[in-house]
């Protein structure tokens, strides 16, 4: 009975150890974001670029750094040539395993796409990707009821999310390692699309990379947010 007993406990303990091992999902006003004095400044300046993507490439080893952007809501994407998508949106794994699920995710291949949208990804691609990355993305469906998705500056409380019924999805592991940093990466942080789990660590890291002079962070503002 004894052994019977100290059985059932350890499976106790370790169902306990496992449910706290799993990440608690963030709600979207729980997260931070990179307000900017002059993101122009950032950008245009290689050193402070570089200090710029070490602070983003640090809260992405962290796992802290959640990413979101609507394409079509930043440039013109016709009807013809998002076909059957309702949206084209490029997200982090992070994100979607923060306000949906994975399970909701089916890989494509570009072969899978219009004639259309493969011209777009030929003519755009080099906008997203680093040069000569060939791994660490996927194009992707998704099956969910709808993907909570951002425009710019909805985290500053001036724009709606977005539910999207039936994107098309550039859904990157990592980031900094993935995404070209001047271009598409950086100025995203000062749209609100590129989101941090931890505020205290952001506040932390401008710090130490020396990058408080440029930015400073700051709580999402929308207040009637639903991510489910």
């Amino acid at each position: 009975m004894k052994k019977i007993l100290c059985i059932i406990l350890t499976m106790i303990c370790l169902v306990s150890v496992t449910s706290c091992s799993v990440k608690k999902k963030k709600e979207f006003t729980e997260l931070s974001f990179l307000a900017y004095t002059d993101i122009n400044t950032v950008c245009d300046n290689d050193d402070t670029a570089k200090k710029g993507v070490e602070l983003l490439t640090e809260l992405d080893n962290n796992q802290e750094l959640l990413l979101s952007i609507v394409i079509d809501s930043e440039i013109v994407i016709t009807k013809d040539v998002l076909g059957e998508y309702d949206h084209l949106i490029v997200v982090n794994k992070a994100w979607i395993e923060n306000f949906d699920s994975m399970d909701n995710i089916s890989k494509m291949n570009m072969e899978d796409l219009s004639p259309e949208m493969k011209k777009f990804f030929d003519d755009q691609m080099s906008m997203f990707i680093k040069k000569g990355v060939k791994t660490g993305y996927i194009l992707a469906s998704y099956s969910g009821k709808g993907l909570f998705s951002l425009p710019p500056y909805v985290s500053f409380g001036k724009m709606e999310p977005i539910v999207a019924k039936k994107p098309l999805l550039l859904i990157v592991d990592k980031s900094t390692d993935i995404l070209e940093a001047k271009p598409f990466l950086l100025p995203l942080t000062s749209s609100g699309n590129v989101l941090f789990t931890n505020y205290d660590s952001v506040n932390e890291l401008i710090k130490k990379y020396s990058f408080d002079d440029y930015a400073n962070v700051s709580h999402v503002e929308y207040k009637n947010s639903n991510n489910k």
